[in-house]
């Protein structure tokens, strides 16, 4: 979207205050076909006749799968402009309002399909349109999406210098998107990859499309000793759209038992079947070496020998996540350098030197950088209708220092 949503809000208001000072309002578009790359141009006009009047503004969004999106947050929940006071003859013809770069998120304009734009006006505080116009067009998009789904169990534990912080997770996520996971992973166990990003303040958004999928109003979790726990379906706005889902309530760390069945169990939805299936949680384990606290320091010109407890073979394996990233406040760019490598989980292991390298970076005043050691096993799976995995790990993480 070119023009800032506050700005576009105020723009909105004071120009519609003005030019629907009519009983009668229109919409169109510079043209009806779209693809990616073009930018979509909303036209309004409206006119209006000697008596003065009061209406509300209701501006809204037509997807392919018939979901309504109102303005200004372009979220389902029913939004409008209220009261505006319309003056007498006033005349306007169609002008460009508003200018959005496809795809889009708000409004939620990335997949292909037929859509439409309304515009109208009602007695204030009903629904009795006076007027109403709308304006249809089709988008094609040329990007491959990705529709995935993951379970999750999980113990996290942080350590820091004077404690450490333990936290048991379960997540569910169903969601399409246009890229892959942007996190380096490695295509087999014993290996490593790398990766370095740099992210200015003012790279577009736009480019990058995550929906949340629906997959019923709660999913049902079962096998937690405090009690079953509902996953409830929440609605996003912003920074990616659609539907996630979040605990009815707080999680407790007594929640985590070692190797227990806990099942997932959902009704299915718009976007996802009815699913029954259970993960189950990994024995415990610890880091011996290295020792984790926010003390540690790598370097990077010897290799990073790692042992650990408790080792369960193939096809348990130990995940370990290099992360070192920097803010340049002058240049507004985020840096970030990534390795991710993959173990069996036989109890030790040695990351190399060409690998360590990779993690050291220009000294910048604002940066952070940590080291994780994951123990997972994952199972790929068919959940809902979506390809996907179920996974259960436990995470022991600290900040670092690369040199």
């Amino acid at each position: 979207m070119r023009i800032p949503l506050s700005f576009a809000v105020i723009t909105f208001i004071l120009l519609i205050a003005g030019l629907l000072s009519a009983q009668t309002i229109s919409i169109s578009l510079d043209k009806v076909d779209y693809s990616d790359g073009d930018s979509i141009k909303v036209m309004i006009g409206a006119s209006n006749g000697t008596s003065a009047a009061t209406v509300d503004l209701y501006f809204a969004l037509l997807s392919p799968s018939n979901d309504l999106y109102f303005f200004p947050n372009w979220t389902e929940g029913i939004g409008y402009v209220a009261n505006v006071k319309l003056p007498p003859n006033f005349d306007l013809p169609e002008s460009e309002l508003f200018s959005y770069d496809l795809p889009c998120q708000s409004p939620n304009i990335q997949s292909s399909g037929t859509y439409s734009f309304a515009i109208g006006l009602t007695t204030p505080g009903t629904l009795n349109f006076i007027s109403l116009d709308s304006a249809a067009f089709s988008y094609t998009s040329d990007q491959t999406l990705y529709r995935l789904s993951h379970l999750y169990i999980g113990l996290n534990r942080y350590y820091r210098s004077e404690s450490t912080d333990e936290t048991f997770w379960i997540d569910a996520v169903f969601n399409e998107s246009n890229k892959e996971c942007s996190t380096p992973y490695p295509n087999q166990v014993e290996e490593c990859a790398c990766k370095q990003t740099a992210v200015s303040e003012d790279t577009s958004t736009g480019e990058f499309y995550n929906r949340g999928l629906d997959a019923g109003v709660k999913i049902l979790v079962t096998g937690l000793p405090s009690g079953d726990l509902y996953l409830l379906r929440k609605e996003e706005t912003a920074p990616y759209v659609g539907y996630y889902y979040k605990e009815e309530r707080d999680l407790l760390l007594s929640d985590f038992v070692s190797s227990t069945d806990y099942t997932f169990i959902g009704t299915g939805g718009e976007d996802v079947v009815p699913f029954n299936e259970t993960v189950t949680s990994l024995p415990d384990f610890k880091m011996t070496s290295p020792i984790l606290s926010p003390d540690l320091v790598i370097d990077t010109t010897k290799p990073l020998n790692l042992e650990w407890t408790n080792p369960l073979g193939t096809p348990y394996e130990l995940q370990v996540a290099l992360v070192n990233t920097a803010y340049d406040i002058e240049n507004q760019t985020i840096y970030a350098l990534q390795c991710v490598c993959r173990f069996v989980d036989d109890g030790s292991a040695s990351i190399p030197v060409n690998v360590l390298g990779n993690m050291v970076m220009e000294e910048l005043p604002l940066g952070c950088a940590a080291i994780e050691f994951i123990k997972v096993k994952q199972n790929p799976i068919n959940l809902g209708g979506l390809e996907g995995n179920k996974e259960s790990y436990i995470r022991e993480s600290s900040d670092c220092e690369y040199q």
